[in-house]
């Protein structure tokens, strides 16, 4: 029986194009958890859309915890790879067979793997947004995806309610941290929407944005004002709202998604 690989660690410094080292992933990044959910969230934007993945593969890019590629798996069937730089994604093998699915998983840097054949799905959420040429880094997501497969990408939005409330919220350190690890220009649905439809072969089949007013911030994360505790009540509330309406905007939703299939261009 072959021995599993052995780990390695994510790069110090971050590598040419990328606004985040791996340093920056230990401190935001999930810790490795002791069961794997599915994360459907998505489900009801993309899954109506989506092919019958029985006997297709995908691919997430930044894969680590992997619940949406348990999702995939799980609720289309897809044959899933997880591709990601922190070593912890050699986890995923264990924890995604106890959800009776076999993945593979692969400790490697975006920018200088590349897959031994195309995939019917390439997905990435909360990734590309960390690249200075966000365009490129969509593109070499495309360039992955079979002929009449599909990509799928989320990104943060920088909206003005989002963006306030953490200038509001975070101390100084944490929001120029912030600032400097994302594309901020890129973060909106115009550029996702133009970035991917720029795409040869594209076909876009949804962009919009998604969520509600979900805010990511919690109150014990470190670099939150101690003093900014109490408007998270209100915040709370503003979320329970919307959520039950389903309603999304540009002014305060947390994310755009974007989905498209590539036509066959012989």
């Amino acid at each position: 029986m072959a021995s599993a690989p052995k780990p390695l660690e994510p790069p110090t410094a971050a590598p040419p194009g990328a606004l985040t080292d791996g340093e920056y992933w230990r401190q935001w990044g999930a810790a490795l958890p002791s069961r794997l959910g599915a994360d459907s969230t998505l489900e009801r934007y993309v899954g109506r859309l989506l092919a019958d993945g029985r006997g297709r593969t995908s691919l997430e890019v930044g894969a680590f915890p992997g619940s949406h590629l348990l999702w995939l798996a799980l609720d289309h069937g897809y044959r899933p790879t997880a591709l990601d730089t922190r070593p912890e994604v050699l986890a995923l093998p264990r924890l995604f067979a106890e959800r009776g699915v076999e993945v593979t998983a692969i400790q490697a840097d975006f920018l200088e793997w590349s897959p031994p054949e195309p995939f019917d799905l390439v997905c990435s959420f909360g990734v590309v947004e960390h690249f200075e040429d966000f365009s490129g880094v969509i593109r070499r997501h495309w360039d992955w995806v079979k002929p009449g497969g599909y990509l799928l990408l989320t990104i943060p939005a920088w909206s003005p309610v989002q963006a306030g409330l953490r200038r509001l919220i975070y101390t100084r350190s944490r929001w120029r941290e912030v600032c400097t690890a994302h594309n901020l220009s890129a973060m909106n649905l115009r550029r996702l929407r133009s970035a991917v439809a720029a795409c040869p072969g594209c076909r876009l089949m949804l962009a919009r944005y998604t969520r509600e007013m979900t805010f990511w911030v919690r109150t014990d994360q470190s670099g939150v004002r101690p003093w900014s505790r109490p408007l998270f009540l209100p915040i709370r509330a503003l979320e329970f709202v919307l959520g039950r309406l389903h309603l999304s905007h540009p002014w305060f939703s947390p994310e755009v998604l974007a989905l498209a299939r590539k036509d066959d261009l012989d």
